[in-house]
């Protein structure tokens, strides 16, 4: 159970309300539980460490209230700054040097049209590429590409789930798992896990079912079980179970085809059709819903007409009271706003707010709210070493040792590519591979 308590404060901040919870006095736990606490400031309150503020005003920095001057908006760490000067770089508050352009690598900053950052490094757009947090160089100019942690020639080669191929079919090479093929006249598929290199026997009409290949003008892939069934009702076909049925004129409840009685309103309820008009299915039982209310599994009687609801297994009027997750609360005569849950709680939006509860720390009385650092203008003499300055270079040879010059892949060898020599057989029964 949550207490609001009010106490009064000798800081310039007005008075807040507070929200102390028993449960949490002891020891804090994740994800906190939350608290019902007063707001005075109407649609402009907000939460802090478990107690309303003002956030036109204040702003909340890890559960410091810090009065907003100079346009300290936003919070870094414990400290508030300007964000149109400042950055917040891994919890160092950083001069925009660069403008708009400012990024933050680390707790360094760099100018974004000319540098990059890769885990934690700055490197050169022009020389440099970022793979999978390593820097590489670009060795073949805008045709470098990654492929895992290396970089490959995009023109002559291609990525397959981080093994380098050749393109081997030119501008019709594609990947098949960690292979190649030729997608004129093969096709990948796909199924539990396993990728294969399949001759597209029916033409444009090919598809991949369970792993083979099938015509799709003439049959229907039941993907549950891989399996291409013929389309006896012609578009109307459709899976249900290992059989084929027209959708049109039945349906398919649980692994059974059942005709459709009702017609457009037939709804299916376990393994039978219902009218869906008057009914509804509650746990495979059928109940009319003019009477009768599903709540959680069971069929209720509409006590409160059709102002019925379900708290739980109860069923209450929703227009006098309020379920808070399985709670009821009854709602005031005369409110504003709106009503809404605060975990098992109910509370009125925006008179009151649901903050998370925690302990409230007051900060030390000798340090004021606004004691952040100055920093309304540039801190003269920045020099980090972490910084890239605008006319900064970095030595071309400090990551000449994380990628080889001209890395040749080896030729493809692998059992699943498809040689660009080799003739697409003729279509025959052979090929097809019907399951």
């Amino acid at each position: 159970m949550c207490n609001g308590k009010i106490y009064g404060s000798d800081t310039d901040i007005d008075v807040l309300t507070y929200c102390v919870c028993a449960e949490t006095s002891s020891a804090l736990q994740w994800p906190f539980p939350r608290c019902v606490v007063t707001n005075r400031y109407h649609y402009f309150g907000d939460c802090c460490n478990g107690a309303a503020y003002d956030r036109t005003r204040y702003v909340c920095c890890q559960g410091r209230i810090i009065r907003i001057t100079g346009g300290r908006t936003q919070c870094c760490g414990i400290l508030s700054y300007n964000p149109s000067n400042y950055t917040c770089c891994a919890g160092r508050i950083r001069y925009n040097f660069y403008g708009s352009d400012t990024e933050c690598c680390g707790s360094s900053i760099y100018r974004s049209t000319t540098h990059g950052c890769c885990n934690g490094r700055i490197y050169y757009l022009s020389s440099y590429v970022c793979c999978r947090g390593q820097v590489r160089r670009k060795s073949y100019g805008s045709n470098t590409g990654c492929c895992g942690t290396s970089a490959y020639d995009r023109q002559r080669y291609v990525c397959c789930q981080g093994v380098v191929r050749p393109k081997s079919y030119g501008l019709y090479t594609r990947c098949c798992g960690t292979s190649t093929y030729n997608y004129r006249y093969y096709t990948c598929c796909y199924y539990r896990g396993v990728y294969s290199v399949r001759y597209l026997t029916y033409g444009r009409n090919s598809s991949c079912c369970g792993g083979w290949v099938y015509n799709r003008q003439t049959h229907f892939c039941c993907r549950h079980n891989g399996r291409a069934l013929p389309k006896i009702h012609g578009s109307s076909s459709y899976c249900c179970g290992n059989s084929i049925y027209n959708y049109q004129t039945h349906k398919c409840c649980n692994g059974t085809i059942v005709a459709k009685t009702y017609g457009s309103y037939s709804r299916c309820c376990g393994s039978r059709v219902i009218n869906g008009r008057y009914y509804s299915c509650c746990n495979g039982r059928s109940y009319r819903r003019s009477t009768q209310i599903c709540c959680r599994g069971e069929i209720k009687e509409r006590v409160f007409g059709f102002n019925s609801s379900c708290c739980g297994s109860a069923v209450f009027d929703y227009r006098t009271s309020k379920c808070c997750n399985g709670h009821l609360h009854c709602k005031p005569s005369m409110y504003y706003g709106r009503i809404s849950c605060c975990d098992n709680k109910a509370f009125q939006y925006p008179a009151q707010l649901c903050c998370p509860c925690h302990i409230f720390i007051r900060p030390n009385p000798g340090l004021p709210l606004s004691d952040d650092l100055a920093l309304d203008s540039p801190p003269p003499g920045d020099s980090d070493a972490g910084d890239v300055k605008q006319d900064s270079k970095l030595p071309e040879a400090s990551y000449a040792d994380d990628a080889p010059q001209d890395p040749q892949p080896p030729e493809a060898s692998d059992s699943g590519d498809v040689k660009q020599d080799s003739q697409p057989p003729e279509a025959s029964d052979a090929d097809a591979d019907e399951p």
